[in-house]
């Protein structure tokens, strides 16, 4: 059995009139928002629906696939569709001020040099990144003479090996 869109048109009509109030150019969802989300969302028919994409799809057209919507007033219960954009995963994460949006943003790294080297790990400076590697090979060259230690493991006042205790040597 096909949804008339009739009582789809009314359905989207009686949540406008109940649901949105408009603040500061925000259309503001008054329904109960999801919890773990924040999102606004709505049952209907039978399947629950995020209140912004459904009023994306009224007013502006249909979301392609691989896009996502974007707030660009960052209120997630804002409904008002010149606020909402369809963007990719990458562009909305990247105009997020979410941490991986501000990280996104970043050209530099904590000791001021630029990220120039891009990798499936991440972003780095090649200074940082050799001065990194140096240190590195180092550990594992000096922990290879001392058995059962691993890289970077230096106990008390950089003694190999140290583990802490008042005498390496049991019951003294």
């Amino acid at each position: 059995m096909a949804k008339a869109p009739a009582k789809l048109e009314e359905r989207l009509s009686s949540y406008f009139q109940n649901f949105v109030e408009a603040e500061n150019g925000c259309w503001l969802w008054l329904g109960k928002p999801n919890k773990t989300t924040g999102y606004g969302r709505v049952n209907l028919f039978g399947k629950c629906v995020q209140v912004h994409r459904l009023f994306y799809e009224r007013h502006v057209g249909p979301i392609k696939i691989g896009e996502e919507i974007h707030h660009k007033c960052e209120n997630r219960i804002c409904v008002n569709p010149s606020y909402l954009v369809a963007v990719t995963r990458k562009v909305h994460v990247g105009e997020s001020n979410s941490p991986p949006g501000i990280n996104s943003r970043k050209a530099h790294c904590k000791k001021g040099h630029r990220y120039d080297l891009q990798t499936d790990s991440g972003r780095w400076c090649s200074i940082c990144r050799r001065e990194w590697g140096r240190k590195y090979y180092a550990d594992v060259r000096r922990t290879k003479l001392i058995k059962g230690t691993k890289p970077g493991f230096y106990g008390h006042k950089g003694r190999p090996g140290y583990r802490g205790g008042s005498s390496p040597i049991v019951g003294v």
